[in-house]
C-alpha cells in the first residue's frame, strides 16, 4: 500500500502562528492576516481584529486580549439578591439597541475590581459595595473572528444605600447615562434573576438584540432551576 492509501495515523503537531501583518487599523480595531501552520503542519491563512493595543515583547501573536471587563450588578433589596442591573444601548455593529451588562475597557495599569466598580458608576449611577464573584478565567467574545475577551465580575449593589436609592429613582424615571462625547446614550432596567430568560426573550421579541454573554448566563439560571 502508499502512503497515500495506508490506515496509519499522521504525526500531529500544535498549530501555531508563524506570522500577523495588520492591514489595516483605526482607533480602536485593526484587521490582522494570521499565518499559521496546522496540526499537520500545512500552512494556513485567517483573517481576525484585534484591539490596536501594545504586545509586550516576547508575547505570543496572538493570544485572548482581556482588555475589556462585563459587570453582572446583582442588586439586594430587604436582604434578598432579587434582581440584575442591565443597560441597553445602540450598537452600530447590530444596527439596533441591544441589552448587556455594564462594561468598558480596563484603564492603563487599572485593577478589573477597580474597572468594574468605575464603569458600574458611568454607566448606571449606582456603587458597588463588594465582588460576589470573580473568576481568573477570561470570556473570549467571538473566538473565530476576534482576539477579544472580558472578565466577568459579579457585584453586589445595596439598594438601601443613600446615593443608590436616588440612582434608583433616576433609572425608574428613564434617566439617560453615558459619556456624551462618546456618544454613550445609555438606558438602565431592573429585571428579576428569576424569570431573566423569559424577561430577556421578551425583549428579543421587542426587538432588541441581548448579548450573548448575558443570554447564556440567563439560559445557565434557567437549567439550573429545572434541574434541581
Amino acid at each position: 500500500l502508499s502512503a497515500e492509501s495506508s490506515n496509519s495515523t499522521p504525526e500531529l503537531t500544535e498549530p501555531k502562528i508563524v506570522k500577523k501583518s495588520v492591514v489595516g487599523a483605526t482607533r480602536w480595531l485593526q484587521l490582522v492576516k494570521l499565518n499559521w501552520l496546522d496540526d499537520r503542519g500545512r500552512p494556513r491563512e485567517w483573517d481576525a481584529a484585534e484591539r490596536p493595543f501594545p504586545i509586550e515583547a516576547g508575547s505570543p501573536l496572538m493570544a485572548p486580549q482581556a482588555s475589556a471587563v462585563a459587570i453582572l450588578p446583582v442588586l439586594r433589596m430587604n436582604g434578598l439578591l432579587s434582581e440584575v442591573i442591565l443597560i441597553s444601548q445602540f450598537r452600530p455593529p447590530l444596527g439596533r439597541m441591544c441589552i448587556e451588562a455594564p462594561a468598558g475597557l480596563v484603564g492603563a495599569g487599572e485593577e478589573y475590581a477597580a474597572t468594574a466598580f468605575r464603569e458600574l458608576f458611568e454607566e448606571t449611577g449606582l456603587r458597588a459595595k463588594s465582588v460576589l464573584d470573580d473568576d481568573d478565567s477570561v470570556l473570549c467574545n467571538d473566538p473565530g473572528i476576534t482576539n477579544a475577551a472580558c472578565r466577568l465580575l459579579v457585584v453586589e449593589v445595596d439598594a438601601n444605600d443613600a446615593s443608590n436609592a436616588l440612582a434608583l429613582e433616576g433609572i425608574e424615571s428613564g434617566k439617560i447615562y453615558g459619556l456624551e462625547e462618546e456618544g454613550e446614550s445609555i438606558r438602565v432596567w431592573r429585571l428579576p434573576l428569576k424569570g431573566l430568560r423569559t424577561e430577556l426573550n421578551r425583549k428579543v421579541s421587542e426587538g432588541y438584540a441581548v448579548d450573548g454573554k448575558l443570554h447564556c448566563f440567563a439560559r445557565g439560571l434557567a437549567m439550573a432551576a429545572a434541574l434541581t
